[in-house]
């Protein structure tokens, strides 16, 4: 019995055991249900993160991946049945349901973008259900983030096209700028680029007038203009129309941009037009012409915040060249003028040859035959300028050659000037072709300027990297606006050791006799030294070659020396003088190819590499260039104001008798001078006689002859007679037509007859010994 009892119990200890073990199964069931629930969330979660993380990087637009943001969200939540996600950038919204204004219960969080924030991330449950905390508020977020790092990845795209498209653009300009011939063609051919090449809207140039309503006047345009430029009225005044980017770019001096014109208050004046022709933001930049502001660049984009600060520094860039540009054409107009004056009282083009040994200047017939040849260069070819006279182009040039030639020049036979670039020799000229017009309006004759470019080609070539194109057009923007070759040998060696970052440095040319003259040194490096008497020593003249400076000299060729002190040519400097702990010497070359010069730079960190030698090799073909054309400008004032001198002489060919002869048409400058000798010489000798010969005067109108009377009167009044000589039947059949009363005044034929009746009043008498 008790052995019953006692096995009853056991199995009732046994049966609460088993419970026990039962009920604990059931508990792991149900948490193993809840991990595997818990998993299937975080699973939920990480495919949606995951997915999202695929399309930032695989999304185009912001609709679609909005949308497909929306997509992956729904199944990670808890209740996807019921939930809503919304998502709201720059105050547009996108949403799973039509309406989610009247939904409340959510969450959200701050879409961020770049630091800034952009917009919110939403996500509702239309039924009265709970989120999960923090689980899904942590997706929710991360979520965001990842919106935030889409829109920050298209922002920095959009920033890049945007720079590249002012790259493209900036590059085109200089090519446009490099090859112009004609400032009208080189504006539209800009605006064109503007619109074409980078994609603006709109671009159109407009040029300040220096009138009272200080009037912009549109000259040049591209682009989706639709009548713009006709319908809005611009002014550079600080009034309302002088207010928007235009005006204020020019008054200023400085750039002006308009980000969103459709919000912007100073562009009220014209928000309507431009919002007809999708205009979304402008941006103005001054045109700086020697030292003035001629007019504005102005560049317009479809959408709002176009212009960011990297892009717009190019477009700066960009309107510097293409001032530069224009101020090339006009000095290149004026130099030509010059050259036409010069020509008219020298002998046939003799001197512009001189002062061009890289260049030919020619003429032709209307047969294209050579009528006249000068110039240096013409010996190095192998010809001589009077065994090319009469022959025709394909005698003397490749018959492909002279029919591209011949080609161009018949463009010029029809009034039109040409430049054209045309290889020959293996060199590269520079060909500008200009007609020279007879009295009856036809083209006598062609005048040609070859110029040999074959160096300055190889200098762009080098000069391909923007900085190094940049200084080389501020050194010929320096020829062109500088007073002296010296401000512009020092501008020189500035852009050289602002491109190398050299601490100093200097610009030597060789004198006639074999020294070096130093016609440049830089500030930094004067101001270090402390030689004794170093004031004196500024502008070295006549150093001796030798050291490095000698072997770049006698080797004709660059050298770079990052230790100096240890090379065996190295002169060690004066005490004072600041250490030099690198040097880099490269040679000048005039237009023959021989070493001209040097220009030294010192003391760059780090030493100089072959980089910082291409560059200042580049610079030095422009710093030549732009020194000799200095030096020819100076050479062409110069023999305008000696022509002047010598074209109305004056002298005393007897006692008491002056003659003055007149050669050439007479102008307010050459009367004046003329009025001025005859009157001083007639004080100064003493004169009671004046004799002006105007055998040399080839027609006389109205103006010229009221000339002549104002100087007859002038000398009566100094009690002189004036005795008008080389009278013409032509001229006096001329002088009867226009009513000009010479009654009071002597005249004769020619000089001589007027000398026997000078002779004549002084009881002279003229004996010929038989």
């Amino acid at each position: 019995m008790k052995d019953e009892e006692k096995t009853k119990d056991q199995l009732l200890t046994e049966l609460a055991a088993c419970r026990r073990r039962l009920s604990g199964l059931e508990q792991s069931e149900e948490e193993m249900k809840e991990v595997q629930e818990a998993l299937e969330e975080r699973v939920k979660e990480l495919t949606c993160l995951y997915a999202v993380q695929q399309d930032v990087t695989r999304a185009e637009s912001k609709p679609e991946f909005c949308q497909r943001v929306i997509e992956q969200i729904i199944p990670a939540m808890q209740f996807p049945e019921i939930t809503v996600p919304v998502i709201e950038i720059d105050g547009r919204c996108w949403s799973a349901a039509g309406d989610s204004q009247n939904l409340s219960h959510g969450l959200q969080t701050e879409i961020r973008a770049d630091g800034d924030v952009r917009g919110e991330l939403r996500v509702y449950y239309t039924k009265d259900r709970p989120f999960l905390v923090p689980e899904e508020e942590n997706l929710i977020d991360a979520v965001a983030e990842s919106i935030g790092l889409w829109l920050a990845r298209q922002g920095t795209r959009r920033d890049l096209e945007r720079t590249n498209r002012a790259l493209r653009a900036v590059s085109a300009c200089n090519q446009a700028v490099i090859h112009a011939e004609d400032e009208g063609r080189l504006l539209a051919e800009i605006c064109q680029v503007l619109v074409n090449d980078a994609g603006y809207r709109m671009a159109w140039v407009g040029a300040a007038q220096d009138d009272e309503p200080k009037r912009v006047i549109p000259v040049a345009s591209a682009g989706n203009e639709a009548g713009y430029l006709d319908e809005v009225d611009v002014t550079w005044a600080d009034g309302e129309r002088g207010r928007g980017p235009t005006g204020t770019a020019i008054r200023s001096g400085e750039y002006a941009a308009c980000q969103d014109l459709e919000k912007e208050p100073g562009y009220a004046p014209w928000r309507q037009a431009a919002a007809e022709r999708g205009y979304g933001s402008s941006v103005a930049l001054p045109l700086r012409v020697d030292a003035e502001v001629w007019g504005a660049l102005n560049i317009y984009a479809p959408e709002p915040h176009a212009f960011h600060a990297d892009e717009i520094e190019l477009l700066e860039e960009l309107a510097d060249d293409l001032a530069f540009g224009l101020g090339a054409l006009r000095a290149r107009a004026e130099q030509e003028r010059l050259e036409r004056a010069v020509r008219e009282v020298q002998e046939r083009y003799a001197t512009i040859a001189h002062h061009l040994p890289n260049g030919i200047v020619q003429a032709f017939d209307r047969d294209l035959r050579f009528t006249f040849n000068a110039g240096e260069l013409l010996a190095e070819l192998g010809f001589s300028a009077q065994e090319l006279l009469g022959k025709t182009l394909d005698q003397v040039l490749p018959q492909e050659t002279a029919d591209r030639v011949a080609s161009q020049y018949r463009e010029v036979l029809a009034g039109e000037s040409v430049s054209f670039e045309e290889t020959y020799a293996s060199r590269i000229f520079l060909v500008n072709a200009e007609p020279l017009f007879g009295q009856d309006g036809e083209v006598k004759e062609i005048l040609s300027l070859a110029v040999d470019v074959t160096k300055r080609k190889r200098a762009e070539a080098l000069a391909r990297e923007a900085p190094v194109l940049r200084g080389v057009n501020r050194i010929f923007r320096e020829a062109l606006r500088g007073e002296t070759e010296e401000e512009l040998a020092k501008t020189s060696l500035a852009i050289a050791e602002a491109l190398t970052e050299s601490e100093f440095g200097f610009i030597c040319e060789m004198n006639q006799r074999g020294r070096l003259n130093t016609i440049a040194i830089s500030d930094p490096g004067w101001e270090a030294c402390t030689v004794e008497d170093s004031d004196q020593v500024v502008m070295a003249q006549g150093l001796p070659i030798r050291g490095i400076r000698g072997r770049v000299i006698q080797e004709g060729r660059a050298f770079r020396f990052n230790d100096p002190s240890l090379r065996p040519e190295w002169i060690e400097p004066p005490e004072g003088h600041p250490e030099v702990t690198a040097f880099m010497g490269v040679p000048l070359e005039d237009a023959r190819g021989r070493t001209s010069g040097l220009i030294g730079l010192a003391n760059k960190e780090g030493g100089y590499d072959e980089t910082d030698q291409e560059a200042v090799e580049a610079l030095s073909v422009a710093i030549v260039q732009a020194l000799e054309r200095k030096r020819l400008q100076a050479t062409l004032a110069r023999q305008a104001e000696e022509i002047l001198e010598i074209s109305t002489p004056t002298m005393e060919v007897w006692e008491g008798i002056v003659v003055s002869p007149l050669i050439g048409t007479l102008d307010s400058d050459r009367t004046q001078r003329f009025m001025e000798d005859l009157l001083q010489a007639v004080v100064d000798t003493g004169s009671e006689i004046a004799l002006v010969d105007i055998t040399g005067v080839p027609t006389i109108d109205t103006l010229t002859a009221q000339h002549l009377i104002e100087t007859v009167e002038a000398v009566r009044l100094l009690g002189a007679k004036v005795i008008l000589t080389g009278v013409r039947p032509s001229i006096a059949q001329t002088l009867v037509h226009l009513g000009i009363d010479l009654s009071d005044v002597i005249t004769r034929s020619s000089l001589a007859a007027g000398l026997r009746v000078a002779f004549d009043r002084f009881g002279i008498r003229m004996v010929t010994d038989d």
